[in-house]
């Protein structure tokens, strides 16, 4: 599983990196700042967040660009708001649980998100 997850997350941070210009105005946005993983699910059981990556956070900024970092590969694109969420890149959607908390589903495993 973290094979399929590593290379999505390949596949995704080389979209970043080749449309990576930010520029929209962001400043009113409630989703500003530094988001964490906490914790994962996997088939309705927790996991600890380290089982499925080493690392896992992004900061959201003011002028539309996102900074990600998976597994200690750094990269930057855009992101946007969406009616329930956020998303990056138009690749990944964040799906709001409450005013603290993103969540992100990828290949059958849902990782949590808290403001760090």
């Amino acid at each position: 599983m973290r094979k399929k997850l590593a290379v999505l997350i390949a596949v995704i941070t080389a979209a970043m990196m080749l449309f990576g210009c930010g520029g929209k105005d962001m400043s009113g946005s409630e989703y500003l700042g530094k988001w964490k993983a906490t914790k994962a699910e996997y088939a309705g059981i927790e996991v600890g967040v380290d089982t499925v990556f080493d690392e896992f956070h992004f900061t959201l900024q003011d002028n539309g660009k996102v900074e990600l970092n998976v597994n200690g590969d750094e990269t930057t694109g855009k992101w946007d708001e969406t009616e329930n969420g956020i998303s990056i890149e138009d690749e990944m959607e964040f799906q709001k649980l409450d005013d603290n908390t993103l969540t992100y589903e990828v290949s059958g495993v849902t990782v949590h998100f808290a403001r760090d």
